[in-house]
């Protein structure tokens, strides 16, 4: 592995540094996870119908942080009726789309 260090202003154009430069330095610092001391911990509920409320939280997952500062709603589909289903609500990163769903 290379000797990597940061961060210093760019003179002349000769310093760039980008997300993965900033997110890394949390790296060990920062477990993945979802924080237990920030607003609901991202609690599922039940709403009316086919729907689930998100409670706000903040999480830490793949050197990125996902924030949600107010209940979400989400709408499920209906299950098979014939099989037993079990769903799961979860946060995922996608760095190709840069963003956390």
């Amino acid at each position: 592995m290379a000797l990597k260090y940061g961060f210093y202003d760019s003179v002349g154009g000769d310093r760039v540094y980008g997300a993965t430069d900033f997110s890394a330095f949390f790296d060990g610092l920062i477990n993945d996870g979802v924080f237990e001391s920030y607003g609901n911990k991202f609690l599922v509920e039940p709403a009316s119908g086919l729907n689930i409320t998100i409670k706000s939280g903040r999480a830490w997952f793949d050197s990125t942080w996902t924030w949600l500062d107010a209940d979400m709603l989400l709408s499920i589909s209906q299950a098979h009726v014939a099989y037993a289903r079990i769903d799961a609500v979860v946060i995922e990163t996608n760095a190709t789309n840069r963003e956390n769903t």
